[in-house]
């Protein structure tokens, strides 16, 4: 009887259909995973919900309030007052007695102007902010941003004209300290500054 010899395990490669067949297996599965921009992706990013919106009620309950007209119609009115009450007399009035206090009653208008306009102009840029798609708040901020630029035409001789005025007369004016906010002509020029300044960036937002 002859005996027969095991034989091993065919351990050979794959035959080419058996790997075309894993190939189309792979591919389907991947044409199945959902893409980043799909429904999935679309259903994460509206759990995020809506953005934050800020409360301007501190400022203005809506751009429709009255208190706006009446803040506008007020800047151009104080404008136009101070234009009138200051403009061409800055150097001689500040040389005179009392010139310090005059002046300092003219910063004190200066800031109150600048502070109301900033008010005007913050409402009106956060709000456009917000939404800036909505065509009724596009036009208030247009509407806001020309005032404030025609308003602010009134105050650009303040500075130029008081650049002009000797520093000499300027420290003698201010020495009495007619403004406990002042405590010296060079602490009058930086308040000064700063509310030109503030001025400034508005003009350059709009």
């Amino acid at each position: 009887m002859t005996s027969r010899s095991k034989t091993a395990p065919n351990k050979s490669a794959p035959s080419k259909a058996a790997l075309r067949k894993e190939a189309a297996m792979r591919k389907t599965g991947a044409q199945r995973k959902p893409s980043a921009g799909g429904p999935a992706a679309k259903t994460a990013a509206g759990k995020t919900g809506k953005l934050p919106e800020w409360n301007l009620a501190d400022l203005y309950s809506g751009i429709d309030a009255p208190e706006v007209g009446r803040d506008l119609q007020k800047m151009d009115a104080d404008c136009v007052a101070f234009e009138t009450d200051y403009k061409g007399k800055l150097a001689e009035n500040t040389a005179r007695e009392g010139g310090g206090k005059w002046l300092a009653e003219a910063v004190r208008r200066y800031e109150a102007i600048d502070d109301l306009a900033g008010r005007l102009g913050s409402y009106a840029g956060l709000v456009h902010a917000g939404d800036s798609v909505d065509p009724a708040i596009s036009k208030f901020y247009g509407d806001v941003s020309e005032r404030l630029t025609a308003a602010s035409v009134h105050l650009l001789f303040f500075s130029l004209e008081l650049n002009r005025v000797d520093d000499d007369v300027i420290e003698r004016a201010m020495a009495p300290k007619p403004d406990d906010r002042f405590q010296d002509a060079r602490a009058f020029s930086i308040a000064l500054r700063e509310a030109e300044q503030k001025t400034r960036s508005r003009a350059a937002l709009t």
